[in-house]
């Protein structure tokens, strides 16, 4: 069997959407079998794959892989090469978060203080905020400054100690001050 004719016509056949195509050419990628190897290909096509229903594509980006699932995750929110689907964006980011993945955990609390594909949970907002910022994530921390700086009292806290213990940022005693005396006038 000439393997660069079939991945030349596996190409051709996605090009109209037939996912279990487009799950093989994965694996072409994944094998370096007819073609150069490229994993970075390999996770695209499994990914696109499984966003078109695949059940072994699924399985693969289920595997574990928190990054392809925060990928999957855009794709949904997006509607990049797939439907829209917003609560499946939601499941795939909350995997990819809960894998650890801290762009995952960022955008995950996004989603829950805006309501994008879930309930607004502004407890669960805060919480992936925390999670994140603790992974030393400075969009995370920027964003729990805004919490702190309008009111909220936990993210006041936080910061406070973050800054204290230099966890997520460097330490700086000064702004862990600043913070602790304005918890005090809540």
């Amino acid at each position: 069997m000439d393997l660069k004719k079939a991945f030349f016509w596996y190409q051709k056949v996605v090009e109209s959407g037939n996912a279990e195509a487009m799950f093989i050419l994965a694996i072409f990628y994944e094998n370096g079998k007819g073609i150069e190897m490229n994993l970075k290909k390999a996770l695209f096509w499994y990914q696109k794959a499984a966003a078109s229903g695949h059940a072994d594509a699924m399985k693969a980006v289920e595997s574990g892989n928190a990054k392809a699932m925060f990928i999957l995750a855009i794709f949904y929110e997006n509607g990049k090469g797939i439907e829209m689907n917003l609560e499946k964006a939601f499941f795939w980011c909350q995997k990819s978060a809960e894998s650890g993945y801290a762009v995952a955990m960022n955008n995950l609390a996004s989603l829950y203080r805006i309501g994008k594909g879930t309930e607004i949970d502004l407890e669960k907002t805060f919480f992936w905020c925390q999670k994140t910022a603790e992974s030393g994530n400075a969009i995370a921390m920027f964003n729990l400054a805004l919490a702190a700086e309008s009111g909220d009292t936990d993210a006041m806290n936080d910061l406070a100690l973050f800054y204290e213990n230099g966890e997520g940022t460097e330490m700086d005693l000064e702004k862990a001050f600043y913070w602790h005396r304005f918890l005090k006038m809540y």
